[in-house]
């Protein structure tokens, strides 16, 4: 948050109307229709730097597609934060002051769009933190979906559940490698061994591919949703340990 301070001192300081900072890309300064140009921005790093500024209630939406706007308390005073997210990243527009840019619906797929939507004048703040698009949320699209930052990570529904859980959620390659690594240790049981790894690929893969495969309300549904696969996988992990132990034990 210091270095973002740092940038808006400087903006107060030699009278700049705006700053735009977009992901991969140089910053740069616009003053009196001069725009002096800073350094690259890496998207994590970018990332990070808003999410910091952010309201807590207002964070996890930086994973979606759209627009959002709110305004954030600096040292040198309030300034008008704007963040778009597309396919390409992050763009970010900071002007100083308290008031707000009127929104059409128009997709953002290009600089210049961006460029255009943070010149156009606007009205007043009417609340602390206002969406401007609805979210759009892109589950269930298959390849052209892409999963949320937030939702990174191993999926242990997909590890320990894994052929009910890939029908669960529509997940038919996975369906097909399960299936068929179990024909293939039937006729050729060395190659069977393949199918060890089966869970750990669901489990680091799960994520993505039920993001992609089914159409999710938000990514809060996701979690809670994935939440209970995990701990129904756990359970029955354990129950057929327990099961196996007792098996062998009496075996012996």
């Amino acid at each position: 948050m210091a270095e973002l301070d740092k940038l808006l001192a400087k903006m107060i300081q030699i009278g700049a109307e705006r700053a735009v900072l977009q992901s991969d890309q140089p910053l740069y300064i616009e003053v009196q229709q001069e725009k002096k140009q800073g350094p690259l921005l890496p998207m994590a790093h970018l990332f990070q730097i808003i999410r910091e500024i952010t309201p807590v209630d207002q964070r996890h939406k930086l994973a979606l597609q759209g627009q959002l706007q709110f305004h954030y308390q600096s040292p040198q005073g309030v300034f008008h934060v704007l963040v778009i997210r597309d396919k390409d990243g992050l763009n970010v527009t900071l002007r100083p002051g308290a008031r707000f840019h009127q929104s059409l619906d128009l997709e953002f797929d290009t600089y210049s769009d961006l460029q255009g939507i943070a010149s156009m004048d606007g009205g007043t703040l009417q609340g602390q933190t206002v969406l401007l698009q609805p979210e759009r949320n892109d589950s269930g699209m298959g390849s052209a979906s892409t999963l949320p930052i937030e939702l990174y990570g191993f999926n242990g529904g997909a590890c320990f559940l894994a052929l009910p859980w890939a029908i669960a959620h529509s997940v038919w390659w996975l369906v097909g490698v399960i299936c068929g690594a179990v024909v293939l240790g039937m006729f050729v049981p060395f190659l069977g061994l393949f199918a060890v790894a089966i869970p750990f690929i669901a489990g680091v893969l799960g994520n993505e591919a039920a993001w992609k495969n089914r159409e999710w309300d938000s990514i809060e549904e996701f979690k809670q949703v994935q939440k209970i696969w995990t701990w129904w996988g756990i359970g029955a992990f354990g129950f057929f340990s327990i099961v196996s132990l007792l098996i062998a034990v009496s075996n012996s």
